[in-house]
């Protein structure tokens, strides 16, 4: 179940991506299918998303190949962005009222799907405004690549706050709805650690979205080595003896 779950949440990754405002079919074509015949350029994980995804924030459609370098210490990447903006695209489309979305494509899913959810809108971890006054400390245990969405229903001029010592990894944005009594629009704002922010305008329906974009996720470095190696003599003679290691089963 777990794994038919994955290859849906990212064919529906791609079929976000082929929006003609974002990277279209033809390119997102191009990062599903791209590969290069040279051992040492064969791009894995990340490298492909990451080479094409640039062109989200510059604009700009590549017409030769360029090597880019594969960001592994900031969360404040490409591909980083592009997981997060798409999981706030899944949860407007819980907005019944298509007038109260976000108006940026990049909060959008493609116009085909906006009023047809892929996710259980009754999923999320729901706070009903008029059952409590606040919500304290609400988190969720999120691996990398993973989301997670919190739901309030109808807060009037609700505050979201990260508290100080939140997981970096971990980034967060907030989409409130647009209130027809008020006027106001569909916001979407990003919150670091120790930040905090007032939805004004009245009741309206707010959705905190956490993506763990952990940039090391696709890495093995050698902290990561006692729980993936052990020593081995498996298909090893002469100078490598008492030197290997097996990442086996």
């Amino acid at each position: 179940w777990n794994s038919r779950k994955f290859y849906q949440i990212h064919a529906m990754f791609l079929t976000y991506l082929a929006q003609p405002e974002l990277l279209g079919d033809d390119f997102t074509s191009a990062l599903q299918n791209y590969q290069s015949f040279e051992r040492a350029n064969v791009p894995w994980g990340r490298s492909a998303y990451d080479y094409f995804l640039q062109m989200l924030e510059t604009g700009e459609k590549p017409h030769e190949f360029h090597p880019v370098t594969m960001e592994t210490e900031s969360s404040q990447n490409a591909f980083a962005t592009a997981l997060l903006n798409y999981r706030v695209a899944i949860a407007a489309q819980c907005i019944v009222d298509p007038a109260l979305r976000p108006t940026e494509v990049k909060y959008l899913m493609p116009e085909q799907l906006r009023d047809h959810p892929f996710w259980d809108c009754t999923s999320y971890q729901t706070f009903w405004s008029a059952l409590s006054s606040s919500v304290e400390g609400a988190s969720a245990e999120i691996h990398y690549g993973g989301a997670a969405v919190f739901r309030l229903v109808a807060p009037e001029n609700a505050t979201v706050s990260v508290a100080t010592d939140a997981d970096p990894r971990v980034r967060t944005k907030v989409l409130a709805a647009g209130s027809k009594s008020s006027g106001h629009g569909a916001e979407v704002r990003e919150l670091l650690p120790g930040d905090s922010t007032t939805f004004e305008g009245g009741a309206r329906e707010i959705f905190v979205v956490q993506v763990n974009v952990d940039p090391e996720g696709e890495l093995i470095g050698p902290s990561d080595r006692p729980h993936l190696w052990k020593r081995s003599a498996y298909r090893c003679t002469g100078s490598c003896s008492g030197k290997a290691w097996w990442a086996g089963a």
